[in-house]
């Protein structure tokens, strides 16, 4: 209940002003989660093992209070929105950006899981622009349309994404893009189409990943049962940012690929696109 929640935040207010030695100190950052879930079934994605098959979203006006909360009575500054897929349903969207306003909250707001692209348009960007966004990254994930349709099952036009990128742009929103290579059912053709596609997006951040196969996906059934996960395969190996290959295709070997990954990388950081621990990586050695 409300009550309980907000003892808690006290009580972690509380520890975390004295680690800081600041009786006075606020909390400039803080996450919230506004729902549960994805709408979308991307066969890649095990997120429904930890939130389940439902998706379900908290109604705009508490969302609104939690927020204010933040805001008044532990000075956050800015909010992280943990969602998977904050922007699913356009209505609420609108609601909790222009409740934002309304409440005057001078925010600056993130969502780093990204954003649910079918439903952002011109209303909505505007909206999300004057409530606090100043970045949004896109969950595209692959270039080639037959790979996001027939590989993926990610409900996505491609032709598409460049009015979203350039509607960002105009209102003054940085665009990030996540994509990934190496589905084991993808050609080395279609991974350079991504890889292509990435680069002339427009987008001003990428994120340029290796497919990982994480248990309880669709795909990491599909692999087991055609005989596609690597014999050294390790589940606690798996991470988003990792580099090792876990995938045996008929299309390509590991060295084909990991050879495309660096390629395309190093495009996108000659371009100043490369994004997030890639691009630490890069500049580090």
């Amino acid at each position: 209940n409300s009550e309980l929640k907000e003892g808690m935040l006290d009580a972690l207010a509380t520890c975390y002003k004295r680690w800081k030695g600041d009786s006075n100190y606020r909390i400039e950052d803080a996450s919230i989660i506004t729902s549960r879930g994805c709408p979308c079934t991307c066969t890649f994605c095990a997120i429904q093992n930890v939130w389940g098959s439902k998706y379900r979203m908290y109604p705009a006006e508490k969302v609104l209070e939690e927020i204010s909360s933040l805001y008044h009575e532990y000075g956050a500054r800015h909010i992280l929105i943990m969602d998977d897929n904050f922007t699913a349903n356009k209505k609420r969207t609108l609601e909790i950006c222009r409740g934002i306003v309304k409440r005057n909250l001078n925010l600056r707001l993130t969502a780093p899981s990204g954003i649910y692209m079918p439903s952002l348009d011109e209303e909505v960007i505007a909206a999300m622009k004057q409530a606090g966004f100043a970045e949004v990254y896109l969950g595209i994930e692959s270039g080639n349309q037959n790979t996001l349709d027939n590989i993926i099952r990610k409900k996505l036009d491609l032709s598409k994404v460049g009015n979203i990128v350039d509607l960002c742009r105009k209102h003054g929103i940085k665009t990030g893009g996540f994509f990934i290579i190496g589905f084991p059912d993808e050609t080395v053709e279609a991974m350079k189409d991504t890889i292509e596609f990435a680069v002339n997006s427009g987008i001003d951040n990428v994120r340029l990943y290796l497919f990982q196969p994480f248990p309880g996906s669709e795909m990491y059934r599909y692999m087991t049962e055609k005989g596609y996960l690597s014999d050294d395969y390790d589940v606690t190996k798996t991470n988003v940012v990792r580099e090792e290959v876990f995938v045996k295709s008929p299309n390509f070997t590991a060295h084909e690929l990991l050879g495309l990954l660096q390629h395309g990388r190093e495009l996108l950081n000659k371009r100043g696109q490369l994004a997030g621990p890639f691009k630490e990586r890069k500049s580090a050695n």
